[in-house]
């Protein structure tokens, strides 16, 4: 049984504080979720129903490429107040944790930008997924890689604080794996390095806390981060990676996963041992 990292009541309230101050760092998921859609162009054909989890400020559905457009998206959120916000489109607020509240291959895409991070249990979330895809209906993910946010660890390092910080973060040959493990189809996985950057270590640290990447796990120290504790990380952070023009950089990986829910029209690999050219031939 998976561990309970992020806890609803306390999820719920990092929710409701980012749907107050989310749209600071909204262009960060915005320009994420159209790296994620734009995976979309190669697609052959178009979807009719749906279905976008952790929906947020509505991400996905303003980047939907023009010919791909879905006839109706279903937008899925925890936070309430973050879709009263998307006035206009269909919204179901629901823990996607819980057996989602749809019939099993109601959607030809499933789609999540930026959800897999909070998740507890990530393949029992990508087998609900595939639940409630089509036969040979399409899952699109995206989600922060376990070397996002690497100048920050090592800046409380230097700073001489050894206790976790920021939130688990999965590594890119473990999503790998579970997207495998629950059976999607021709499964794929690439990534991103995207470095942000800031004008101050304080704008920064602000937009680290509203994205809710500051530690919620169980078993963190539970003592506050000083405002001395933070005035070290700052100076270290700026000593080892400020640049020539003064700027604050900070590394984001995201991780894309891909995989189809599996359909007999789909091209299959061939068998072990089947090849027609002798390798030694073309060596």
């Amino acid at each position: 049984m998976a561990k309970i990292i992020y806890h609803p009541q306390i999820l719920q309230k990092r929710l409701v504080r980012f749907a107050e101050q989310g749209e600071v760092v909204q262009p960060v998921f915005s320009a994420i979720a159209e790296r994620l859609c734009e995976r979309l162009l190669d697609i052959k054909y178009n979807f009719n129903l749906s279905l976008d989890l952790g929906s947020g400020f509505g991400g996905v559905a303003n980047s939907f490429p023009e010919n791909k457009t879905s006839k109706h998206l279903i937008e899925l959120d925890l936070s309430l107040p973050v879709l009263e916000k998307n006035n206009g489109r269909m919204r179901v607020s629901a823990n996607a944790e819980m057996p989602l509240p749809f019939a099993d291959k109601t959607f030809d895409l499933v789609i999540s930008n930026l959800l897999l991070p909070w998740i507890n249990n990530p393949t029992r979330f990508l087998a609900q997924a595939g639940r409630v895809l089509k036969d040979d209906g399409l899952f699109l993910a995206s989600t922060i890689g376990q070397e996002s946010f690497w100048q920050l660890r090592q800046a409380f390092i230097k700073a001489g604080s050894t206790n976790q910080h920021i939130n688990p973060l999965p590594d890119i040959q473990t999503a790998g794996q579970i997207l495998q493990s629950v059976g999607f189809a021709l499964p794929a996985i690439d990534r991103d390095l995207i470095t942000l950057k800031y004008s101050s270590f304080n704008d920064l640290w602000r937009d680290f806390k509203a994205i809710g990447a500051t530690n919620m796990h169980p078993e963190r120290n539970k003592g506050i981060t000083t405002p001395q504790l933070l005035r070290n990380v700052e100076k270290h952070y700026t000593d080892l990676f400020a640049l020539p023009d003064g700027q604050i950089p900070l590394t984001l990986e995201v991780i894309y996963l891909h995989g189809w829910r599996p359909h007999h029209s789909q091209q299959k690999p061939l068998p072990r041992g089947s090849a027609k050219v002798d390798l030694s031939e073309v060596l």
